[in-house]
């Protein structure tokens, strides 16, 4: 997304320059794991008093209470003026823009985790659970961060790290978008998919 896409987004939640972190997806708790992206946000909160946290989605229909037990336990903890539910967002870059830092706290294994990759194409700096997908698509420490599921004192060690400094937050941008570039691209993909065929004829 271009400034002026991150300008205009975050004017309708009246972000301004606030750095912000986020998650995106579906609201659905332990398996998405927003509880877990809350709880850190919380231990956060007096460290980086001008950060904002940002739940964007919906849950599925049939699965409201998870929003509903959410937004409560964003109340009990004291953040509501500190963590923003946008709702769903139409596209990715929309997303994107809204975002400094990407969180991907899913409590069970991701196959394949689409906002991980997005957000890496999009030069956004990720913190992602250490299980599924997500732990092969990010190299720890290097294009990426990583956490232990459901440990939000862990997470909140992540995000310090790169709350604490802009150019971290940048060179860890820089080096997922080259991952992306480099492992994830669609001709990528493709050419990866039809090499795993071939080895696999070639064998049979």
């Amino acid at each position: 997304p271009t400034a002026e896409e991150s300008e205009v987004a975050r004017g309708r939640l009246e972000l301004g320059n606030a750095v912000t972190v986020g998650v995106a997806g579906r609201i659905k708790l332990v398996r998405k794991g927003q509880e877990t992206f809350v709880a850190a946000a919380a231990m956060l909160n007096e460290r980086y008093p001008d950060v904002r946290f940002l739940v964007i989605g919906a849950p599925y229909p049939g699965n409201e209470d998870h929003e509903a037990t959410l937004r409560a336990k964003v109340v009990e903890l004291g953040l509501s003026d500190r963590v923003f539910f946008p709702g769903e967002v139409a596209d990715v870059r929309g997303v994107m823009a809204l975002l400094d830092i990407v969180v991907v706290p899913s409590g069970v294994p991701e196959p394949f985790g689409n906002v991980t990759v997005e957000a890496m194409a999009a030069a956004r700096p990720v913190v992602g659970t250490n299980v599924g997908g997500t732990a092969e698509i990010i190299e720890d420490g290097k294009s990426g961060l990583l956490f232990p599921a459901g440990d939000a004192a862990a997470l909140s060690m992540q995000l310090d790290r790169l709350l604490a400094s802009p150019e971290e937050r940048a060179a860890f941008g820089r080096r997922a978008r080259e991952r992306f570039l480099s492992h994830f691209t669609l001709q990528r993909s493709y050419s990866a998919m039809l090499d795993c065929y071939g080895e696999v004829l070639a064998h049979g």
